[in-house]
């Protein structure tokens, strides 16, 4: 349920709209407006506020309270990320854009990898966005949105802030879903690579590392390595630092697909046979894995309905700012194919 001050907001609004407060036009003064709404003064001014925050109002102290723009119609969400050529977002933005075409929406997609987490907040802020999908390069930085009173979506688990939505691919599900089929076609010792710029986020390493030893699969420090580049770019140096070392695993369980594939070119390239001389797993189940010139055994994270939930979760936050943190931590299953 909406707050007092979110619904005299919201009537505000609806006068605006209506042309009874004209753009650049003087609200009446805040113990009239207050009176005839019949709320007190304080419920008034936080109402104001709001619509300030939205660019719909400019206060003028000692001076009153002006409209400087008619309120938006539609929603405006943004979409924020460190990692816009990533085809794991790419495709995340096109299915989350299509829900919010379909409700009569727009989206502002964000590339925060230059960009401090402030300088980002300000940005959203001037645009009036209603609500914004963050995928964090660092979680630390989550207190700064939360208290930016802008509504949000993590796409990560939030350690250091107990109050923000969030929603992630459930990783546990799917790395014991890979080595459970590792183990079960043969496979008796893996390793791990990632490559991705400036990630703090490492529960997908976590979750190999605990289920690799679950399911009785040798793994070794040196099997596990990582590297700052991303992508196909960072799969071929994760490559390098494989065919570098001096004994190594039967599977490589990469961190993601774009990983994968720039990690099998390489091996290609050497002259490697795979799935022959090694196995390698992606995981995300991009559309690009299937056609591949090695059809790719990944994790399917059901991106559609991981954008379907995400939108309802930041719509339901848009629409009441107030309610109980949500978490949500979607399923995922493996594809076996070729690699």
């Amino acid at each position: 349920m909406s707050l007092l001050y979110e619904k005299t907001a919201g009537i505000l609004e609806e006068r605006i709209k209506n042309g009874a407060y004209e753009v650049s036009s003087r609200l009446p003064g805040e113990d009239k407006l207050a009176a005839e709404l019949d709320i007190s003064r304080g419920t008034l001014h936080k109402a104001i506020q709001l619509l300030e925050t939205k660019g719909v109002l400019q206060c003028r102290p000692s001076v009153g309270n002006f409209v400087l723009k008619l309120p938006r119609t539609k929603r405006l969400y943004a979409y924020v990320t460190p990692g816009l050529s990533d085809p794991f977002h790419a495709e995340l933005i096109r299915l989350f854009n299509m829900k919010i075409v379909d409700e009569g929406g727009s989206l502002l997609i964000d590339d925060s990898s230059h960009t401090s987490a402030d300088e980002i907040i300000s940005r959203l802020k001037e645009e009036s966005v209603d609500g914004v999908v963050f995928c964090p390069r660092n979680v630390d930085k989550s207190a700064l949105l939360k208290d930016s009173g802008i509504p949000a979506l993590w796409l990560a688990a939030v350690p250091k802030c107990q109050t923000l939505d969030y929603i992630m691919v459930n990783d546990e599900q799917g790395m014991n879903a890979i080595l459970n089929h590792l183990r079960d076609t043969g496979i008796k010792s893996a390793g791990y690579a990632k490559g991705v710029v400036g990630s703090l986020v490492s529960t997908r390493k976590a979750a190999f590392i605990k289920h690799a030893e679950l399911q009785g699969l040798t793994i070794n420090d040196k099997w596990i390595f990582e590297v700052k580049q991303d992508g196909e770019a960072g799969g071929r140096e994760l490559f390098r630092h494989f065919i570098s070392l001096e004994s190594r695993p039967e599977a490589i369980v990469c961190y993601n697909d774009w990983n994968a594939i720039g990690f099998i070119e390489a091996a290609l390239s050497y002259g490697m046979d795979i799935p022959g001389d090694l196995r390698v797993i992606g995981f995300d189940n991009l559309p690009l894995s299937e056609y591949y010139k090695v059809p790719l055994t990944t994790v399917d994270c059901h991106l559609s309905d991981f954008a379907s939930q995400a939108h309802t979760m930041l719509s339901k936050r848009i629409e009441d700012i107030s309610t109980d943190r949500h978490i949500h931590i979607s399923d995922c299953s493996l594809v076996v194919r070729k690699s």
